[in-house]
């Protein structure tokens, strides 16, 4: 979207780039992680959460809750972690963060990298462990998470 800004006299037009919104429950999958060299989003997951994923089945997910079109299989939990604390379990499918569906690694990057994230010391999230869906808090408390 063109916006025009005109300022003592000087006109500047730049693009602005407008994100899927909140209410749409997932991201835009066309974001791209802005990382070190060093860190991937799965070392960065693993550091902030305590989390190790991988893509999860999506037919086995549907069947416990069709609104969700996919999610992370927890592979891993790394002791003393926000995770453990949940307590989240290996073979759980992390399937929602702050309100937005994490059916890849895309919607993870854009998780962590909002403003909403970093400043909240307990995000929601959302497994499927089993049959069934819960919703739980990790307790993350003050961070610097970029």
């Amino acid at each position: 979207m063109p916006v025009v800004v005109r300022r003592e006299g000087q006109t500047l037009t730049a693009q602005l780039k407008v994100r899927t919104s909140k209410s749409s429950n997932t991201p835009n999958n066309n974001y791209r992680f802005a990382s070190t060299a060093s860190e991937t989003i799965q070392d960065r997951v693993y550091r902030e959460l305590g989390l190790k994923l991988e893509s999860a089945d999506r037919s086995k997910i549907r069947t416990v809750d069709s609104t969700y079109r996919g999610g992370m299989l927890v592979t891993a939990v790394r002791p003393d972690s926000p995770a453990k604390a949940v307590p989240i379990q290996k073979g759980d499918i992390l399937v929602g963060l702050m309100g937005w569906q994490t059916t890849s690694w895309n919607d993870l990057t854009y998780i962590l990298d909002t403003e909403e994230m970093a400043a909240e010391p307990s995000p929601e999230l959302r497994i499927i462990r089993g049959n069934k869906l819960y919703w739980s808090n990790l307790s993350i408390g003050d961070r610097v998470v970029r």
